[in-house]
This record gives structure tokens, C-alpha cells and sequence, in this order.
């Protein structure tokens, strides 16, 4: 920009020295030039001053419209700065929490394996599950058209009669004894008490399982105050299969959290009021400041209602 601003006025300058060298030849070589030369310039200086000042506003008009390019670029420079700042600040969360998990070192690790065992042998049941149940069904697949027809309109067996061979059939799933959830209930409440992932998480668990209200004001201490992700993860889903209504709120304050609870506190938020934030996994921090207030201004208008259907009156 310095350089264009340099450039007109050396062009300005040059412009008036030729007008002034011109005037100041004019009237000497009026003799040989004639009448002519007379008419071209003003022996008053009218002429001159007119030819001065229409080069002054070229020069300012040429001037401003590269102030105004300068500008634009100026803006869209500042624009690219703001952007990059943001990145920024993501990646030093990012490198920050990665710090923090390497420096506890293989017993951070070993935690985090203990506490991921109990869902890994959930779904190893559910999978031996699903094959034997793809197995039966392709079995009666296989058989003819017309044995697929009478076994599907026959009468269901009675539950004391054996199963006949060509029906599939699944076990039937047996009732937990009360006793035993109450006592898993109140293993799981001492479990919410500690600060370890190994013993929080299982607790966590149960809770969502049997849908455990009582627990329901430690899940949201949890996920307000506990430094372990995979805790405040559980709990988010946790408090939002109980449908606590308390817990909105927190659960919108966690959309500021790390992206995999502000995740997971979106999907919270969803199954207690039906209101979705609509949070990707991949937003960034505005955006999920912007979630959070939508949230907290939809729950303002319409908590009332939401109590009402989940029998939970504000305290």
C-alpha cells in the first residue's frame, strides 16, 4: 500500500512540474507560437489552476480506490486471523488433554481398559445372541415355501409344552430377582461415591440399567465436576435414560464440554424434552455455545410442560 501511495505522488508531481514549465514557457515563445499559444494558456494563471486541480482529483479518486482494495484485503486478512485463532485454541485442548492422558502413563491406560471390559462383554453376549438368532432364521428360510406357511399359521405352542423341532424358538428370558437388583442397586450407589473410573463406571452403568432416579442428583455432580471423560460420558447417557428433568440444564452446559460429552449430552437433552440441539460431533466451540443457549432459552418456555409429563415438579 506504502508503494502505491509513493507511485501517485511521484505521478502528481511529475504532473504539475510539466504544467508549471509549461506556463512558464508559454508566454516567453507567445512571439513565434502566435496566437494560438496565447489561447492555450492564461497569462492570469486560470488555465494553470484548473489543470492543477482536475490532476488533484484524479489523483484522489486513483488514491481511494486502492484505499478501498487495501481495506477489503485488510478485512478478509483479519477474517483468516479470527479463523486460525479458533483452530488454534482447538488444538491446544486437543494437545492439552493428550498431555494430561500421557502423563499418567500405563495405569491411565489400565483404568480405561478395566472400566471398557464390562460393555466389551456385554456386546460379545449380545453378538453370540444375534448369531444364534440369524442362524434360526435362516434355517427356516431354507426350508420350502409350504412348511414356511403352516409353521406360520400354526397355533403358538403353551409355554409347559416342548418346542417342536421345525419352530424356531429363542430361550425365554427369565425375570431378575428382586433381591439381587437391590443389592446390585446398592453395590452401585457405594460405586458413585468414588473418584476411580473403574469403580464409577460399572456404578454409572447400573444406574442407566435399572433407571435408578435416586441416583440421579450424584450422575449430574458427576458430569459437572469429575476430570475422567468416560465418567461424565456415562453419566450423560445415564440422566438422560432416567429422563431427570433436573438435569437439563447441566446437560445443556455440557454442550460446551469435550466434543464426546457434548455428544452425548445432546442425545441426553433429546430424550428428556424431545428437543434435539442438533450438535455434529465435529462442532466447534461457538457452535456449541450456541447450541447450549438454544437449549437453555427452548427450556424456559416449555420445562413446565416437560415436568408435567414426566411427573417431576420443580422443587
Amino acid at each position: 500500500m506504502q508503494k502505491t501511495v509513493v507511485l501517485l505522488l511521484a505521478l502528481y508531481a511529475a504532473a504539475v512540474s510539466t504544467l508549471l514549465l509549461l506556463g512558464l514557457v508559454g508566454p516567453k515563445a507567445a512571439g513565434t507560437a502566435g496566437a494560438g499559444a496565447e489561447g492555450r494558456l492564461d497569462p492570469g494563471g486560470a488555465d494553470l489552476r484548473k489543470a492543477i486541480t482536475e490532476a488533484k482529483r484524479q489523483a484522489q479518486k486513483v488514491y481511494q480506490a486502492n484505499v478501498l482494495k487495501q481495506e477489503a484485503r485488510l478485512a478478509r486478512h483479519n477474517e483468516l486471523v479470527e479463523e486460525m485463532a479458533e483452530r488454534l485454541k482447538d488444538l491446544d485442548t486437543w494437545i492439552e488433554e493428550l498431555s494430561r492422558r500421557n502423563a499418567g502413563g500405563m495405569d491411565v491406560i489400565v483404568k480405561d481398559l478395566e472400566a471398557l471390559r464390562p460393555m466389551a462383554k456385554r456386546y460379545e453376549g449380545l453378538l453370540t445372541n444375534l448369531q444364534a438368532l440369524e442362524k434360526r432364521v435362516k434355517e427356516v428360510e431354507d426350508r420350502p415355501p409350504v412348511v414356511r406357511e403352516i409353521i406360520k399359521t400354526a397355533a403358538p405352542a403353551k409355554p409347559t409344552e416342548p418346542a417342536k423341532p421345525d419352530v424356531p424358538t429363542l430361550p425365554v428370558k427369565k425375570g431378575e430377582d428382586p433381591a439381587v437388583v437391590q443389592e446390585k442397586i446398592a453395590k452401585a450407589m457405594q460405586g458413585l461415591a468414588s473418584k476411580k473410573l473403574a469403580q464409577l463406571w460399572p456404578a454409572i452403568e447400573t444406574m442407566r440399567k435399572y433407571k435408578v432416579k435416586a441416583a440421579a442428583p450424584r450422575l449430574i455432580e458427576i458430569l459437572q465436576t469429575s476430570k475422567e471423560k468416560f465418567a461424565k460420558q456415562a453419566a450423560a447417557t445415564a440422566l438422560g435414560e432416567i429422563q431427570w428433568a433436573d438435569a437439563v440444564l447441566p446437560l445443556a452446559d455440557a454442550l460446551k464440554d469435550d466434543p464426546g460429552v457434548a455428544q452425548l449430552a445432546s442425545k441426553a437433552i433429546l430424550k428428556i424434552t424431545g428437543f434435539d440441539p442438533e450438535l455434529s460431533h465435529s462442532a466447534r466451540a461457538k457452535e456449541r455455545t450456541r447450541a447450549r443457549n438454544a437449549v437453555i432459552a427452548w427450556w424456559r418456555g416449555n420445562e413446565e410442560t416437560v415436568r408435567q409429563r414426566l411427573g417431576q415438579p420443580k422443587s
